[in-house]
């Protein structure tokens, strides 16, 4: 982190620039008659709790960095620690918001910098549609208050201008499980000079372009974040995430097999898709609103003692629900945390599906085997060759069954005898929908109450194996 730098929007710079701009354009109306107000605020936000975080995350207007947006970044990283924060409190958080904006109640901020930004303004976008001359005096203004900062050559007079470029990037990460690398889909780029950032989003090959230009150098940073959710790492509140040193430059990263920034964008992936993809009609993971919360993700280096490779967390308060995942083992292929997240996010959603306790409630074989089912459908839409297919006693492959009599695997059992009556008659059941399975599921807690709901509520020729199909894997 470099030195703090100053910033050319300020109340007093943009009145500098002014005045300036009056001396030197005498016959300029636009300069006459303009008038310099506090049009956003620059504040330090200091949540107290892990419940100021909530709040704050269910701001879609907040654009909250971890770090002082009046510093220099001379070097890129992962994430700040402001030295001077408590231990015991969650990071400060630092943001510009308009002066119109009002924080949540309770969560204590003070104020950096009054803020004057008339291209922030939306009358600005319309004048630039319209090619009116006020956008010369506004682009005149604002050059000059960056020359007053000691940025940029004279510009009091019309006409003046320097060569400007276009943002954009490219993030891709590596997959072990594909053998090359691939775009991150979905990740929100937050670029900026200065106290004023804005935003785009990667698209499926992991590129992005903003449609605005900049003469000046910006830094871009992300998290591993969306609304909905966020990855961290164990012990620490605010998500991960990469920031990266102030440039004209176009933004290119590629995270090899050993970094692991790879590990967090695995996670990403399989949470952006079961959130923001096709997932075959299935119902959503829990959404970040009012009687929700962000659901948190906390990615382990390492292995969980217990041997697995994911766990997931139902969290009910007085006001709130959400989910607790956690994953293990950064070392792991690819496809086998991509469907890790898959499985837990399943978890995740059937939770969220019924009433309140159908999912605390059901068997551990129902709630075990509907994820194995939710793993292998998505998952192998992303990787074709994907299986579950290492079925225990509750990790059933019932819902493959009923799906797809192709589906290869293998069965935890010394029994050849009932291995081979299962392989024969699992060939009998076919075509049923993962939504379909999923809707029957809602409301039933018991493995037969499951099977008898998926049978009345569908009309399928193969339904009267179904009897023996549960019947083998239970």
């Amino acid at each position: 982190m470099g030195e703090k730098i100053k910033s050319p929007f300020t109340l007093e710079n943009m009145e500098k620039a002014l005045l300036s701009l009056r001396h030197a354009n005498p016959d300029l109306h636009s300069a006459r008659d303009y008038k310099i107000t506090t049009t956003h605020r620059n504040i330090k936000i200091n949540p107290q709790s892990e419940k100021h975080l909530d709040i704050l995350s269910q701001d879609k207007d907040l654009i909250l960095y971890t770090y002082p947006m009046d510093r220099e970044i001379v070097e890129g990283g992962d994430f700040y620690i402001d030295p001077d924060a408590p231990s015991d409190k969650p990071l400060p958080l630092y943001t510009t918001i308009e002066v119109d904006h009002e924080l949540p109640e309770g969560i204590p901020y003070e104020i950096l910098y009054n803020l004057h930004n008339p291209q922030a303004d939306e009358d600005y976008e319309i004048l630039q549609s319209n090619n009116r001359r006020d956008v010369s005096f506004i682009d005149l203004l604002v050059n000059e208050s960056w020359r007053i900062i000691g940025e940029g050559k004279q510009s009091t007079t019309r006409g003046a201008s320097s060569a400007k470029y276009y943002p954009s990037g490219l993030i891709r990460t590596y997959d072990s499980s594909k053998g090359n690398y691939v775009g991150i889909y979905g990740l929100k780029i937050r670029y900026r000079r200065g106290l004023f950032p804005k935003y785009a989003f990667t698209n499926r090959y992991g590129t992005f372009r903003v449609n605005k230009s900049y003469s000046r150098s910006i830094s871009y940073d992300f998290n591993f974040e969306r609304y909905d959710f966020k990855i961290t790492t164990p012990g620490r509140s605010h998500p991960v995430g990469v920031t990266t040193a102030h440039t004209r430059s176009s933004l290119r990263l590629n995270f090899s097999r050993s970094d692991i920034r790879s590990y967090y964008a695995t996670i990403f992936r399989a949470a952006h898709h079961y959130y923001h993809e096709y997932i075959k009609s299935l119902s959503r993971p829990p959404q970040n609103s009012l009687l929700g919360r962000q659901l948190k993700i906390e990615a382990f280096k390492g292995t969980d003692p217990e041997g697995s490779l994911a766990t997931h967390k139902a969290v009910n308060t007085t006001f709130s629900r959400t989910s607790l995942l956690k994953i293990y083992d950064s070392s792991r292929e690819t496809k086998i945390t991509y469907g890790a997240v898959i499985h837990e996010l399943a978890h995740a959603a059937h939770w969220r599906l019924g009433k309140k306790d159908d999912f605390r409630y059901a068997s551990s074989k129902v709630q075990e085997s509907w994820a194995t089912g939710v793993e292998w459908s998505l998952t192998s839409t992303i990787y074709s060759d994907y299986q579950s297919n290492n079925f225990k006693p509750l990790y059933t492959g019932v819902v493959q069954d009923m799906i797809d009599s192709d589906t290869k695997f293998s069965i935890d059992s010394t029994d050849d005898d009932t291995k081979n009556e299962l392989k024969d008659r699992r060939e009998y059941v076919v075509g049923y929908t993962i939504s379909q399975i999923e809707a029957a599921l809602k409301g039933k807690r018991t493995w037969t109450s499951w099977r008898d709901n998926i049978k009345a509520k569908y009309n399928n020729a193969t339904e009267h194996h179904l009897d023996p199909l549960f019947q083998l894997w239970n």
